[in-house]
């Protein structure tokens, strides 16, 4: 046998264990190269992802006398007018030594820590502090997409998901219509990023609380995927997904808690407590932003409003994103703009759970 040698058994081993390595690895591998073939043209020298033609052909003294301006897509303007300005202005404050507390270059000026979306106590501001604006642009956009990927494929393999459903999972997370509009916002991504991180420590929280183990570590896990929209994210999307969260955190661990012999201290601890410790790390922003969104002009939507904004009335758009038009071609016809419509996953997606809900139905049958 060619395996007695002691060579042999090595190569042997040296082949087990490479194709155990590779098994684990490609799922990670495979994220890293869709994320890397998306941003690929940013992520060669001199360029950088935001829509810096906004500025070039619109904003005195850059803008061309005489010409008409023309742009990629206008809808992206948020980023280069006031998402980078702000993140850049705090960061030089930071590295200058000072907290940035007041801002007295807008206006007559304005608390600067009430700013959400200059993400002053956001972890991935770090990049911002630390190297120069495009690199941390492209670094923070490329950052949350991997980390969005790593927690959304922990999750669904949470939930038993074989591998490779786990991968097209995640594949169509980061692929879906609400990722791509808002690439360049950084904000959106920051909200959004995070819920699969509370919805896997939701599922350790019931598994803890079903093997009887000691739920520190997801109660942390939780606290921080809920707190961290709120200190750098779009409010918006930061309630969206807390509420998700929440309402994902009730319905999975409620019902243990309720046949809990200990039913009080069960729910403080499994529900109460992770809830509690999100909110009071998230308290650091959200306070001193509440207080100034007070003062806002904005009068809140009634509820006839708040209606045409719903689903309904864009619906189409989960099979034909481009039903309403587009920007880039200028016959936009629907609510509001074509990001807050975006609602597209792809028509593989949707085929596929139509297949899974009819498969389900059939074995429960």
């Amino acid at each position: 046998d060619v395996f007695d040698s002691e060579g042999g058994r090595y190569c042997l081993y040296c082949y087990v264990g490479m194709k155990k390595l590779a098994r684990k690895l490609w799922p990670w591998l495979a994220f890293l190269l869709l994320i890397g073939l998306f941003l690929a043209p940013a992520l060669l020298p001199g360029w950088v992802l935001l829509p810096l033609d906004i500025v070039n052909q619109t904003v005195p003294p850059w803008q061309p006398p005489n010409q008409t301006a023309v742009v990629h897509n206008p809808l992206l303007e948020d980023a280069v007018f006031y998402i980078y300005p702000v993140k850049a202005w705090t960061a030089a404050q930071v590295r200058q030594g000072v907290l940035p507390l007041w801002s007295d270059e807008l206006f007559g000026g304005y608390p600067a820590i009430y700013d959400t979306q200059a993400g002053l106590f956001y972890p991935l501001s770090l990049l911002y502090y630390l190297l120069d604006g495009a690199t941390a642009v492209d670094l923070t956009i490329f950052l949350q997409l991997g980390l969005g990927a790593t927690f959304m494929f922990l999750y669904l393999r949470k939930l038993r998901l074989r591998r490779l459903a786990a991968v097209l999972g995640t594949a169509v997370f980061l692929g879906n219509g609400l990722m791509v509009v808002w690439l360049e916002w950084q904000v959106v991504h920051a909200a959004i990023i995070w819920l699969p991180l509370a919805l896997w420590a939701v599922e350790k929280l019931a598994a803890h609380h079903s093997a009887l183990r000691n739920p520190q570590s997801a109660i942390v896990f939780f606290a921080l995927a809920f707190a961290l929209p709120w200190l750098g994210g779009h409010w918006n999307w930061a309630l969206y997904s807390s509420m998700t969260a929440v309402l994902y955190l009730l319905w999975r661990v409620g019902p243990l808690v309720g046949r809990s012999p200990r039913r009080a201290w069960a729910a403080w601890r499994l529900i109460g407590l992770p809830l509690a410790l999100g909110v009071g790390l998230a308290l650091v922003q959200v306070l001193p932003a509440f207080r100034f969104l007070l003062q806002s002009h904005r009068q809140p939507l009634t509820w006839a409003e708040s209606q045409q904004y719903g689903l309904l009335n864009r619906l189409a758009v989960l099979v034909m994103p481009d039903f309403f038009g587009t920007p880039l071609q200028g016959n936009w016809w629907g609510f509001d703009n074509y990001n807050e419509t975006t609602l597209y996953v792809g028509i593989l997606p949707l085929l596929l759970v139509g297949a899974a809900a009819w498969l389900a139905r059939r074995q429960r049958v």
